[in-house]
C-alpha cells in the first residue's frame, strides 16, 4: 500500500473542516482517576490505554497469547518506527453493536441517533460528557456534563 492510497483510490484526504471542534490545554476540575481504561468488545479483542505521566499520554496495549494460550496485553507499535502508540485523549461513546458472523470477526457498529454519553480521558483523568453529531459527515463533537464544548 502507497502513501498516496486515498489520492489512487479517489478519496477526498484534504483537511477536514473542525468547526464546532474544541481543545484546551487547561485540565478541567470534577475529574476522576483515569489512569488506565481496558474495554473488550469482540471476543479476541481486549483494548487497553494506560497513562504514562512523563510524556502526558496514554499508551496503547492490544490483546495477545503467549506460548500457553493465556491472553496477554502487549504494546502496540508502529511498524515504521517501533514506537508504542501514545495519544493525548481517549474517548469512549456508546454505540450499537452488533456481531454479523459465528466466528465474531465482522461487526456492525452504528451510533444511537444523534447524541449519547461518552467517557474523556485525558491527563490521568476522566471526565463524564456527551459526544453529538451535527451532519453525517461532519466531526463529532464533545461536550461535558453541563454541555460546554
Amino acid at each position: 500500500m502507497t502513501k498516496y492510497y486515498a489520492a489512487e483510490n479517489g478519496a477526498n484526504n484534504s483537511k477536514p473542516n473542525l468547526d464546532g471542534m474544541a481543545f484546551n490545554s487547561i485540565v478541567p476540575d470534577g475529574g476522576a482517576d483515569g489512569h488506565e481504561v481496558t474495554m473488550q468488545y469482540a471476543t479476541d479483542n481486549l483494548e487497553n490505554w494506560r497513562y504514562d505521566p512523563g510524556s502526558k499520554k496514554y499508551l496503547r496495549w492490544i490483546d495477545s497469547k503467549d506460548a500457553n494460550g493465556k491472553v496477554i496485553l502487549i504494546p502496540l507499535v508502529d511498524r515504521d518506527n517501533n514506537q508504542q502508540l501514545a495519544f493525548s485523549n481517549v474517548i469512549i461513546i456508546w454505540a450499537h453493536y452488533e456481531t454479523l458472523n459465528h466466528t465474531d470477526t465482522m461487526h456492525e457498529v452504528q451510533l444511537p441517533g444523534n447524541s449519547g454519553p461518552m467517557l474523556l480521558f485525558r491527563d490521568g483523568q476522566v471526565f463524564q460528557g456527551k459526544w453529538k453529531g451535527v451532519k453525517t459527515n461532519d466531526p463529532i463533537q464533545f461536550f461535558d456534563k453541563i454541555i460546554n464544548p
